[in-house]
């Protein structure tokens, strides 16, 4: 099982206690931080990746 949430636009891929994988995919724009991301979820395989939308200088 997973959730996806993007209330604080900060990207992070984790898992709680009971194994659910929590996802926040950041925010597309950049925004609020100045780093555009998006999340990659491989549902068959369960595993999730950040990827950066803009390389940072």
């Amino acid at each position: 099982m997973w959730l996806v949430y993007a209330h604080t636009h900060r990207p992070r891929v984790s898992r709680d206690e009971a194994g659910r994988m929590l996802i926040n995919p950041g925010e597309t724009s950049g925004w609020s931080f100045g780093e555009p991301t998006i999340v990659l979820l491989e549902t068959e395989a369960m595993q999730a990746r950040i990827v950066q939308l803009v390389e940072q200088q």
